[in-house]
């Protein structure tokens, strides 16, 4: 039986050079070298617009039968059955679409955040479902078993620590806040914007940014603080009525508490019942082995439905881009539902370069 043909758009960290790391990064860590280690694929095809890039392939591979400049070029010729899209992130529109209405496409992974806007967001899902195309999003913590075990889990607040900035690290908190909570319904950025420039070397918008998220079943707080270059800080911390629940080190430790009597007085505080260290694993590999199971396959036939949906990632970048407007407009409450929608019964339109069209410009 043929294997999986697949196409990597993109060979910077995520696509190919976080994998070369010796210590520190859950390996495999990069989509060339998980989709390396999977007997799926047969072959790789890959596209890199700078020839620097290119040049870091191992000249032995086996796998790899193709190396290209041009996208377009490589989607045509080489007929990938799955196409992984590591590219900075006002590109995404452009290459998803144009990988979504070829032919040989059945499936694309594709970086988070989705897209620059909600309305690039939206032409990329229409653009995948009128081609039949199985659309995921690299919100790696989806394919943490960890991280689904908190999912209906009777919480209703939760803090989320991350060192920023809001849409490269910030978004994978409020892609969890989301999973466990639901819709959310309005947001508020509070504090100072801070000016980080980690993503891009130079100019940014991409701040780190403070703010709360409610939802109908809970709230949520997102926080960065100052900017922590080159730190490791992904920690959540989750509350019920009579329980909480932290994880740490991301995802590999887990502490959970029950409520108990404090001293003498009708007071109670959270104590540990049950920790574990169990360490972690590649969550991006379980994330292409469902991406090649989800090329392998029709829609006909059955499938799991998909971890990080382009919907998914759409709700997720809503809630980014509308705490980057509160930031930016002295930390006002934004309701999520008339931001994004044009016009609503008794409210004026919202002018241009706002909701559907407003962007973090420079990121």
């Amino acid at each position: 039986m043929k294997g999986i043909q697949a196409a990597i758009i993109g060979l910077g960290r995520i696509g190919y050079s976080f994998g070369l790391e010796k210590s520190g990064r859950v390996q495999p860590a990069s989509h060339y070298h998980c989709y390396q280690a999977l007997d799926e694929v047969d072959e790789i095809a890959v596209c890199d617009i700078d020839p620097m890039q290119r040049g870091k392939l191992p000249p032995d591979d086996k796998k790899i039968t193709s190396v290209w400049k041009c996208y377009q070029g490589m989607l045509k010729d080489f007929k990938p059955d799955a196409v992984s899209i590591c590219t900075p992130t006002p590109s995404h529109k452009e290459i998803a679409v144009a990988a979504a209405e070829t032919p040989s496409v059945k499936a694309i992974f594709l970086e988070k955040p989705i897209a620059s806007s909600i309305k690039d967001a939206t032409t990329i899902i229409e653009a995948c479902k009128k081609n039949n195309v199985r659309l995921s999003v690299n919100y790696t913590r989806r394919w943490d078993p960890t991280y689904n075990s908190i999912v209906n889990g009777g919480f209703d607040m939760a803090i989320g620590v991350h060192p920023g900035p809001l849409l490269r690290t910030g978004t994978h908190m409020i892609d969890l806040f989301n999973m466990i909570f639901g819709k959310p319904l309005t947001v508020q950025a509070f504090g100072e914007p801070l000016d980080n420039r980690l993503t891009s070397g130079g100019e940014s918008n991409d701040y780190n940014i403070n703010g709360v998220i409610q939802y109908e079943s809970g709230q949520a707080f997102l926080i960065s603080g100052q900017e922590r270059p080159k730190t490791v800080l992904f920690e959540l911390d989750l509350f019920g009525e009579k329980k909480r629940k932290r994880i740490t080190h991301n995802g590999g430790y887990e502490e959970e508490y029950n409520l108990s009597p404090y001293n003498d007085e009708e007071l109670n505080e959270y104590v540990t019942v049950w920790s574990e260290d169990h360490g972690q694993q590649s969550c991006l590999l379980a994330a292409i082995e469902e991406i090649v199971e989800h090329a392998s396959l029709t829609l006909m036939q059955a499938v799991k439905p998909n971890s990080c949906s382009g919907e998914d990632a759409l709700e997720t970048l809503k809630v980014a881009l509308a705490l980057h407007y509160s930031a930016m407009h002295c930390n006002q409450i934004i309701s999520l539902e008339s931001f994004f929608n044009r016009r609503l019964p008794g409210e004026h339109e919202i002018s241009d370069g706002v909701g559907a069209n407003y962007e973090v410009k420079s990121y």
